[in-house]
């Protein structure tokens, strides 16, 4: 495997024993593992930026979010944290010549002047914040820059944060857990009088020492967790023969073919972002609904996207895969991982279903309503798959009882990892080709949840966050999803969905007709539902 170096990529190259370097601003920590391993190929081959989650601060005392109180508060949360001091680093295999093994190292100082920007006069409307998460999206890290990390903030207008990171330092949760984290200590730090003097070695932070989390497949064989070789087989096998057997139009975005070369680097994938919102009343009248007819929120729209791509878009169609991010912290004790802790903890729900029933869901006239996309709907029916969806997803992440060996899907995907070879250039090799097969071209759901204030436990609120963001840079649709949709909810700002895609794979005219099909039939649900 070869990643490119200066201006044509970010990698090092893979061979090269970084622990040599002249260079003393970070130390190597561990090794990397199988997860942490495709986050940072992900982004040497450019295949997948970054990820970010934003938020809108508001002061008490009508004080600007300015570097004398943002400097401070930031001191306090990398102290805190030590996830934000992570690079990534590489050494000789000792497995085979010529081959490398990704490991994680740590920045000694950050110096926020590298990681934190400040823009004023910028057009906050929604459009434009969800203008500047593209932009965010598209400016790609360099790796082989140690001195810097691998995150970044933008404070527009003294208000809103935008925390733009690698995935190697965290996952969505992780996004949020920063936020929370720099809500309190925005809440604890002494509020200074306001001044534009800040002294030389203000921006300069030494990093904390404390140990990084544990990996979490580690965690998970640690409480005796394991995962069936035999599934693993059976459905790549399955997955497979559907490939091999059914035409391209059986499946969603037939266009897109398996990459020809995967260990090489193309271009970077450019991310483009559709976003739409519900505001704060059609969510809650959207929960009620889901809640009276035993569903969830994430059920709902994963029923109403596989609606609408297999009837207004790929009528051809007869399979689908949708991918759905799963926290994983829920099952780890708090001594060994805390839910504050920022941190990559997630792994992934697979629904992979035949169409028929999503099909009769959007053709059916029975229980017609006119909806913003003239299309017929019957919502009955989907109110039924969207239940049927809520119980597979809860018994697929369903715990362990007392004395069960039960291992959660989740779980099982994440150390069915284990199978992949540690070394990065047979791991590319391996992974990505079968990253085609089991979930190219699909669709991934991701909901973060709510995020209201009272998640921080803080006597005198001098801060508060009133909106929440949450969008993740397309992946190439070869190796992963063609449609990522990234969601979270706040109690001011309602619910936000940014809908990111790679530029050339998916036209920007069929995401926004998948997005006004979804909109149009929610309205439709909910009529029946006053």
């Amino acid at each position: 495997m070869k990643v490119h170096n200066g201006e044509e990529g970010r990698g090092a190259e893979s061979v090269r024993d970084e622990s040599s370097d002249s260079s003393q601003s970070y130390e190597l920590s561990r090794p990397a593992g199988r997860l942490e391993t495709y986050f940072t190929l992900f982004h040497d081959l450019n295949l997948q930026s970054n990820i970010i989650v934003s938020a809108s601060y508001t002061s008490t005392e009508k004080r600007p979010l300015d570097a004398s109180v943002l400097y401070p508060a930031l001191r306090l949360v990398i102290k805190q944290h030590p996830a934000l001091s992570i690079v990534t680093s590489s050494r000789p295999s000792t497995l085979r010549a010529n081959h490398s093994r990704a490991w994680e190292a740590r920045i000694k100082v950050i110096n926020l002047k590298d990681c934190v920007s400040f823009i004023n006069h910028f057009d906050t409307s929604k459009d434009g914040l969800a203008s500047l998460l593209e932009r965010q999206h598209n400016e790609w890290y360099r790796t082989e820059d140690k001195t810097k990390p691998l995150w970044r903030l933008l404070v527009v207008n003294h208000e809103h944060i935008i925390f733009v990171y690698h995935h190697l330092i965290c996952d969505g949760i992780g996004g949020l857990a920063f936020h929370k984290a720099l809500l309190a200590a925005l809440n604890t730090v002494t509020m200074s009088p306001q001044s534009s003097e800040i002294s030389p070695d203000a921006s300069l932070v030494t990093t904390s020492t404390a140990p990084l989390a544990p990996v979490s497949s580690s965690a998970f064989i640690s409480l005796g967790y394991s995962y069936s070789t035999l599934r693993v087989a059976t459905t790549y096998i399955y997955l497979f023969l559907l490939r091999l057997f059914l035409p391209r139009s059986f499946f969603f975005f037939p266009s897109i073919r398996p990459p020809p070369n995967p260990s090489t680097p193309g271009p970077p994938i450019i991310t483009k972002l559709h976003s739409f919102t519900l505001n704060p009343q059609t969510l809650s009248r959207t929960l009620t609904a889901c809640k009276s007819h035993t569903t969830s929120l994430t059920s709902l729209l994963t029923t109403l996207i596989l609606t609408t791509l297999s009837n207004d878009i790929y009528p051809r169609a007869r399979f689908g895969i949708i991918s759905i991010p799963t926290d994983l912290r829920r099952y780890i004790p708090r001594r060994l991982i805390t839910e504050s802790e920022i941190q990559n903890c997630a792994s992934v729900c697979f629904t992979r279903t035949w169409l028929n029933a999503y099909k009769a869901a959007g053709q059916d006239l029975s229980g017609f309503e006119t909806t913003t996309t003239g299309g017929p709907l019957n919502k009955s029916h989907i109110w039924a798959l969207a239940a049927a969806h809520r119980s597979a997803l809860e018994r697929m992440i369903a715990p362990r009882g007392p004395g069960s060996r039960h291992t959660p899907a989740p779980i099982q995907e994440s150390l069915s990892m284990g199978l992949l070879p540690e070394d990065k250039e047979p791991l590319v090799a391996q992974c990505l080709p079968t990253l085609w097969t089991v979930s190219g071209g699909g669709v991934t759901v991701s909901n973060l949840g709510l995020f209201g204030d009272a998640a921080v436990a803080v006597d005198d609120m001098h801060w508060k966050i009133s909106d929440v963001e949450f969008s993740v840079g397309a992946t190439a649709p070869e190796v992963g999803s063609a449609l990522y949709f990234a969601m979270v909810s706040s109690v001011d700002g309602g619910l936000r969905v940014n809908i990111s895609f790679a530029e050339g794979a998916v036209e920007e005219e069929i995401v926004e007709r998948i997005a006004i099909g979804i909109l149009g039939r929610l309205e439709g649900l909910l009529k029946g539902d006053e």
